[in-house]
């Protein structure tokens, strides 16, 4: 484990939640099941009666998002650079930070939680789990990311320059109203 603080928080905020979402179970809100039979030759059926807790929890989402151990946990996840990344990639940058965080974070992380559970009956080994495949996909060994810049008045040939590791100038189509160097929009044309 690589952030046993972040692990604490984000078990606090899912163990919550569960109970939170159990209350409102025992106030009468219905959560989906999926019925399936399940056949085989000369064997007798099996049924299985699964909850559907991924849309009932994006149900319920933007009142999760309020809760305050849902904001304890986004905070603690703002303090670890590779997780502001790992939202901001998968969220887009038109979102808010916090909106990143919880959407991509922690709303994935007590989603597969409650899979694993089959439910709302919290289960330590369940967490442990989603947790430990969320650390791999925020902490793992290597991430590689694309960034696309002008690159105005350098002239390769066409060919591609490798710029450092993992780094290079590629040659490509320019889009038809970039920056032409003089300051005012334009075609950019090739030599």
């Amino acid at each position: 484990m690589r952030a046993p603080q972040l692990y604490e928080t984000l078990r606090a905020f899912c163990l919550g939640t569960f109970r939170a979402l159990l209350s409102d179970i025992e106030r009468g809100a219905e959560l989906p099941f999926a019925f399936e039979e399940h056949t085989s030759y000369a064997k007798p059926a099996l049924y299985e009666y699964r909850p559907l807790v991924k849309p009932y929890i994006e149900h319920r989402a933007h009142t999760l998002r309020t809760r305050p151990d849902a904001r304890l946990a986004v905070e603690e996840l703002m303090r670890q650079p590779a997780a502001t990344i790992f939202a901001r990639a998968h969220a887009g940058p038109r979102a808010r930070e916090d909106e990143a965080l919880f959407g991509s974070v922690l709303l994935p992380l007590l989603m597969d939680t409650a899979e694993i559970c089959g439910g709302f009956d919290w289960d330590d080994d369940a967490f442990a789990r989603a947790y430990a495949e969320l650390e791999r996909s925020i902490f793992g060994e290597r991430h590689q990311y694309g960034a696309v810049a002008p690159v105005i008045g350098l002239t390769t040939g066409g060919t591609t320059i490798e710029l450092g590791r993992g780094l290079r100038r590629d040659h490509g189509d320019p889009p038809g109203d970039v920056c032409t160097g003089r300051g005012r929009p334009g075609p950019v044309r090739a030599p």
